[in-house]
């Protein structure tokens, strides 16, 4: 059994931007090259733009299997089988790990992932001094930095003569968005190393999210949803479906005015939609302002909750609708189809892909609350 090292530290948007390009390691090192199934992708495919789902097209390679050459016969012998482990912020890693995706974790605070970044490492590797590398134990580390700088320092750390094969990612000015940049880097180094065939991003791109997750979402609904409003009434026009409001993020500066968020919650409860507004551990500072709330009848609101739970939840909601954060990644994986209020500066490299469409302005405090309810009308309207 070969084993393999994935690292992607940071957030849990960090780790799930890097989802496609993990799932894609697993499928391509799937014993016997036959591509494990972690999600069909086609019906996530519907309510996704023109444009969007061209440049999905551009990703996709070869989709059948071809007779393995000298090169391919030689990926096989160097990673079949494998085993994965991903060194991530242990508590985001096991979304991967109970779906699945990865066979084991490694904490980011743990002494082996630690030694990984250490500082004198890097500055002894610089001066040209043999030092063993803590990859070593590994036949092959794959990783993805948030800049080129970091890629390069550490790569140099980890590469020693006749040691473990070393494929690190880094971000570089104009990479685009970034689940697709290191999508698009991962296909490169796995063909270099040999692999012949591709599945394409979107058949990488979504969590299987497990029935027991489900089970556990379920829990976290309005006992009263689905009485939450008058299907008679004229104005209840999308009664009985469920949405999921999520008002936080890691930065305040990508925060929407919670007033806002309100304000469309209120519209939503008026036209028959019920849900439940989630807050995290990065939004201590508005829990007062959430307490005090008067929501509306059929509408709740839950602080931090588990994350299998939250994934639950979120895939089977009609609406989600959120900030520039990890949440709205996790929604984008499980499929959820909604809205996302961005500032334009970061919507290039961190706008989530499948059917989360993101709404952005310059100074996120521009973007109406009509203009995001005009949004969340579209997309309630065609599921």
């Amino acid at each position: 059994m070969k084993s393999i090292l994935l690292i992607r530290l940071g957030g849990l948007g960090d780790l799930l931007v890097a989802y496609p390009s993990i799932a894609l390691i697993r499928r391509v090192l799937s014993s016997g090259r036959g591509p494990v199934s972690l999600r069909s992708a086609e019906k996530k495919q519907a309510g996704r733009g023109a444009e969007e789902s061209q440049a999905d097209q551009s990703m996709k390679g070869p989709q059948t299997l071809h007779p393995a050459g000298e090169r391919e016969r030689e990926f096989d012998e160097a990673f079949l089988p494998a085993a994965l482990s991903l060194a991530c912020r242990a508590e985001y890693g096991v979304l991967l790990k109970e779906t699945g995706v990865v066979d084991d974790l490694l904490d980011a605070g743990s002494a082996p992932v630690s030694g990984l970044f250490g500082g004198a490492g890097v500055t002894t590797a610089r001066e040209g001094r043999s030092v063993p590398s803590p990859a070593s134990a590994y036949d092959l580390v794959a990783g993805w930095m948030q800049s080129e700088t970091t890629r390069a320092d550490l790569e140099r750390f980890l590469r020693t003569p006749g040691g473990s094969r070393v494929h690190l990612m880094g971000v570089r000015p104009g990479s685009g968005r970034l689940s697709r940049f290191f999508f698009d880097k991962t296909c490169e180094f796995l063909r270099r190393e040999g692999a012949a065939s591709f599945p394409s991003f979107e058949e990488c791109a979504f969590l299987s999210v497990p029935s027991s997750w489900m089970e556990e979402g379920k829990k976290l609904r309005p006992a009263s949803g689905a009485k939450s409003s008058d299907p008679k009434s004229g104005d209840a026009k999308f009664a009985g479906k469920f949405a999921v409001v999520h008002v936080g993020s890691g930065s305040r500066g990508k925060r929407w005015p919670l007033a806002n968020f309100m304000d469309v919650v209120s519209r939503l409860a008026a036209a028959g939609v019920y849900g439940t507004i989630v807050s995290g551990e990065a939004e201590e500072d508005i829990v007062p302002s959430l307490m005090s709330a008067a929501l509306p009848k059929g509408w709740q609101w839950i602080h931090q909750p588990p994350l299998r739970a939250l994934a639950g939840m979120i895939a089977s909601a009609g609406l989600y609708l959120g900030n520039d954060s990890g949440v709205t990644h996790l929604a984008a994986a499980c499929g959820a189809s909604g809205a996302a209020v961005f500032r334009r500066e970061y919507k290039s490299l961190w706008a989530p892909y499948g059917n989360i469409h993101v709404i952005s302005a310059d100074d996120i405090k521009n973007i109406t609350s009509a203009a995001v309810w005009e949004r969340c009308c579209r997309i309630l309207a065609i599921i």
